[in-house]
């Protein structure tokens, strides 16, 4: 007979709808054709963070269209030609970037599209879920690599833990030495909740997550008790 845990009465809201494994790779939010927002320098911001904003805002440019001439890039962001040749000099050195064949047929020079360089970086991305729980390689373009699969019938931490260890030596067995330095780090990924309080914080929660959800003690709740499904 297993002792039933003492239950934390405060609850959090959770929407059980979206899988928890969804949105592992890396969210840049970059679409439509409307020129994007660089950093403006004038608000405080210091030099060094106003470059590493916008080399991830053409970082994302780049990823959202496939590829792109540096003109192409100017007209998106409003940064200076001058600006954008600095950046992607330096991300192409760095190795975030690659040259693609020239575009002839226009009028004046070809233009050179710059695109992603899948093996620039990789990102790793764990999902815990009830019944199983994954691990993944994502290569810089978004594409997953490698990925390997655990069911259980419960997750203990230990045991979860025993499979994240022997999973990441796996995983990142065949990228050798230079591509595990450019591992730039773990995602854990959970479901969208809301903090709930008491009665009065359910209508809010409920109209944020946009549907059916389930309430459930923020801690010791995870056993299939202590849950309630909560229709808006």
């Amino acid at each position: 007979v297993r002792r039933r845990p003492t239950v934390d009465r405060s609850s959090e809201l959770v929407a059980p709808a979206q899988e928890a494994g969804q949105g592992m790779v890396m969210e840049w939010s970059t679409g439509g054709s409307q020129p994007l927002k660089a950093a403006d320098p004038a608000r405080g911001t210091n030099q060094a963070g106003v470059r590493a904003y916008n080399e991830r805002l053409l970082l994302s440019l780049i990823r959202t269209h496939g590829s792109l001439p540096k003109a192409e890039m100017a007209r998106l962001t409003g940064l200076s030609a001058q600006t954008i040749s600095v950046i992607v000099r330096q991300l192409e050195n760095e190795g975030y970037l690659v040259r693609e064949k020239p575009q002839r047929g226009k009028v004046g020079q070809p233009l050179i599209p710059f695109s992603l360089n899948p093996a620039g970086a990789y990102f790793l991305g764990l999902k815990v879920g009830r019944r199983s729980g994954d691990l993944m390689l994502i290569d810089l373009a978004g594409k997953v690599v490698a990925k390997i699969h655990k069911a259980y019938r419960y997750p203990s931490p230990a045991d979860f833990l025993a499979f994240v260890e022997q999973g990441l030596v796996e995983i990142t067995s065949g990228l050798g030495p230079k591509g595990i330095k450019r591992i730039a780090g773990l995602g854990i990924a959970v479901a969208p909740f809301r903090r709930v309080d008491g009665a009065g914080d359910l209508p809010g929660a409920l109209s944020a997550l946009a549907g059916p959800a389930i309430l459930t003690t923020r801690r010791l709740g995870y056993d299939g008790k202590g849950q309630t499904g909560v229709r808006h």
